[in-house]
């Protein structure tokens, strides 16, 4: 009977331990930290509403008003404006560059700005005051050897690469010109 009464009581204490085991093993913690990456990107467009067809008079001012603008949402950018002069442009047009571009050393008619990371559009026009002129000393004569196949033109070519990873103008332009059109 002793024995039944201290298996008894060594099978209470042994219960009762468990349970206390089992409840001490069911005490803990848990976290968690997840890490999403979503994708960057630097978009720009080119636009103008002014046309892209325009008559050539001496001394004529012709209103032209295109614009290169970062898309919002765009990553922070090197962005480049190239100008194109094809079939002796110059000798026919006069034009300035608007003041807020920064022309890019060693490469003539290319031009740079840089673009914080930006939640809206951010337009920059091309032109100062929007215009080009026809020159004053272009003759009759030379107008009329123009053909479709010569006409003087100026094409506009915009870029845009993230400013990280590139630390000069320079250095984002090599890039840039990857993706010459």
């Amino acid at each position: 009977m002793k024995k039944k009464i201290l298996l008894l009581v060594l099978a209470g204490v042994l219960l009762c331990g468990s349970t206390l085991f089992v409840t001490l093993a069911w005490l803990g913690d848990s976290d968690q930290l997840s890490n999403t990456f979503v994708a960057g990107n630097v978009n720009i467009t080119l636009t103008e509403s002014t046309g892209s067809d325009y008559k050539m008079v001496p001394a004529a001012t012709v209103s032209e008003d295109p614009k290169l603008t970062v898309i919002g949402g765009s990553e922070a950018c090197w962005i480049f404006l190239e100008i194109e002069e094809t079939n002796d442009a110059t000798s026919f047009l006069s034009y300035a560059v608007n003041s807020l571009w920064t022309p890019l050393p060693d490469h003539p008619n290319v031009y740079y700005r840089q673009q914080a990371e930006t939640a809206s559009d951010v337009a920059y026009y091309i032109l100062e005051d929007n215009t080009i002129t026809v020159k004053p000393e272009v003759t009759k004569a030379q107008m009329d050897v123009l053909t479709s196949a010569n006409y003087p033109k100026l094409t506009f070519i915009g870029y845009a690469v993230q400013q990280l990873g590139f630390d000069t103008p320079q250095a984002a332009w090599v890039e840039a010109e990857k993706f010459a059109r």
